[in-house]
């Protein structure tokens, strides 16, 4: 089992931005999409363990935030991309916003961009 690392990294202090608009981020996650495809064959050993390869093409990564206001990014639109504290830089799509809240609540907003270089 790996040893815990002295010190472990906390969300505070990052910072997001999409077309130099800087959001109020309350959660970031950013997920790797390059799925791997089954290459397996019948020359393989009966009980062996199938064979897997990454696609010959790769989609960007996916960046899902979830922030607070009403200025949300436009969807469809491919503006640079940052995030501190991520390593996240470059170009990128945003593909989908949604906006909402409640009574006695803030108004919170999710987008989700895809890394396009």
């Amino acid at each position: 089992m790996p040893a815990l690392p002295a010190t472990i990294d906390t969300m505070q202090g990052l910072t997001f931005s999409f077309n130099s608009i800087e959001f109020r981020g309350t959660n970031i996650k950013r997920k790797e999409s390059r799925p791997l495809v089954d290459v397996s064959d019948c020359a393989q050993a009966a009980d062996s363990l199938r064979v897997y390869q990454a696609e010959p093409l790769k989609d960007g990564d996916e960046i899902t935030l979830e922030y607070w206001g009403k200025n949300p990014p436009t969807k469809g639109t491919k503006y640079a991309i940052s995030c501190s504290g991520l390593a996240i830089t470059g170009n990128a799509f945003c593909t989908d916003v949604e906006e909402g809240g409640a009574v006695g609540e803030f108004v919170k907003g999710t987008a989700t961009f895809k890394i396009s270089g």
